[in-house]
C-alpha cells in the first residue's frame, strides 16, 4: 500500500469525474433510448449508471495505483450494481476489502457541514463520494467540489450524511479492522 500518494491519486480521480461526466450523461441517454426499444428491458436509473462508471474509475485510477495485490479499498459511493446482489466491485471480485479511505480536516481548519452549518468530527463519518452542493443538498454532478460522508455505525435508514468542501479535506488510507 502506497499511502504517500493518496491525495494526488484521489485528486486525479476527482478530475476524471469532472472531465468525464458529460460523456457519461450522453452515453446514458443513448443507453436509455436503446433499452426502451428492446422488449422486456428496463433501463437503470442515471444514479445507478453513474455509480457503475464511478466505481470502475475508482478501481482503475485509485485502487490499482495505491493498493498492492490482494489489497482492496471499500467501494466508492454505492459501488457498482452491474452484477446485482453479487458484487459491488467491478474487477477482482474475489478479493475482500482490506483498506478504506478516511478524511481528515486540513491543519488550521474546521470541518463544517455545508448542509447544516454545524461543526462535525470527521472520525464519526466514512468517506462516500464527491458531490456538488445545490439547493441545500448534494448532487452527483460537477464541479464535485465537496466530499460526502456518511455517519458510521448508524442503524437502518436513520443516519446522517454530511458534505464538506473538498479543499478542507486530506485523505488517508487505513487498514480495515476486523
Amino acid at each position: 500500500m502506497n499511502s504517500n500518494i493518496v491525495n494526488s491519486v484521489i485528486d486525479n480521480f476527482r478530475q476524471a469525474l469532472i472531465s468525464g461526466v458529460h460523456q457519461v450523461e450522453r452515453s446514458y441517454e443513448m443507453y436509455v433510448n436503446e433499452s426502451n426499444s428492446r422488449e422486456n428491458e428496463y433501463p437503470d436509473s442515471f444514479n445507478d449508471y453513474f455509480d457503475d462508471w464511478a466505481q470502475c474509475l475508482w478501481e482503475l485510477l485509485v485502487e490499482r495505483t495505491i493498493c498492492a495485490p490482494l489489497e482492496r479499498l471499500r467501494v466508492y459511493g454505492e459501488g457498482s450494481d452491474y452484477n446485482p446482489n453479487q458484487y459491488s466491485h467491478v474487477f477482482f471480485q474475489d478479493v475482500g476489502e482490506s483498506h478504506e479511505i478516511i478524511c481528515r480536516v486540513k491543519k488550521d481548519h474546521y470541518a463544517v457541514d455545508v448542509i447544516t452549518g454545524e461543526n462535525v468530527k470527521l472520525e464519526e463519518y466514512q468517506f462516500m463520494r464527491f458531490a456538488a452542493f445545490a439547493g441545500g443538498w448534494f448532487k452527483l454532478s460537477p464541479p464535485f467540489d465537496h466530499v460526502q460522508l456518511d455517519e458510521i455505525n448508524a442503524l437502518g435508514a436513520n443516519y446522517k450524511q454530511i458534505l464538506i468542501p473538498f479543499n478542507l479535506v486530506e485523505f488517508e488510507v487505513i487498514k480495515i479492522s476486523t
